[in-house]
């Protein structure tokens, strides 16, 4: 859906305002598709830098998350100017959308690979959620149909990655991990 929308675009009628057209409507493509077209971050990054100034933005990587959740919590508590609150440590080692696991009712203690144990926390219990595992599992691919599928989505992205280097480079957004980056070098 998102190539015929894409490809669409690249064939509006010629005329003076076609490359600004082309681009409204990729960003319409990209906005429609809310499982890839979201994660197309450059695009949406200068849309919003056309409204807002860059100090008030806050880019946070989830390996930034994932290593250190509490100072990246501290991060977001510093951009946005509240008071620091002393978090209960047994909060950041709740694991949401863990490989097979996916969804926000679905939560693991522990990291992956070492005895990951599925629990119910009280904190989501309260929220109605409940904690469950997803036993569903998707038929196993072949491994040459996962690198076809991972080839067509890394030659999708690397031209929206390499804007987003770009944009770190203009200092517009923080460093991008170097292994987010490196399929796309």
């Amino acid at each position: 859906m998102l190539k015929e929308c894409f490809d669409m675009a690249s064939n509006l009628p010629e005329g003076p305002n076609k490359e600004h057209m082309v681009k409204y409507h990729e960003y319409r493509c990209l906005v429609s598709s809310n499982v890839i077209g979201w994660s197309v971050y450059s695009v949406f990054i200068r849309r919003w830098l056309q409204f807002f100034p860059a100090d008030q933005f806050l880019f946070i990587y989830t390996s930034e998350l994932e290593a250190d959740p509490a100072g990246t919590i501290y991060k977001v508590e510093t951009h946005l100017g509240v008071q620091h609150h002393k978090y209960d440590e047994d909060l950041f080692n709740i694991r949401f959308n863990t490989k097979h696991s996916y969804g926000w009712a679905v939560a693991t203690k522990g990291t992956e690979g070492a005895g990951v144990e599925v629990f119910n926390h009280s904190l989501v219990a309260k929220a109605g959620q409940g904690i469950r595992q997803n036993t569903e599992r998707r038929p196993d691919k072949s491994a040459e149909e996962m690198r076809g599928n991972t080839d067509e989505l890394t030659a999708f992205f690397k031209p929206y990655m390499v804007q987003l280097q770009q944009m770190v480079e203009q200092g517009l957004v923080s460093h991008i991990p170097d292994e987010m980056m490196q399929p796309y070098l």
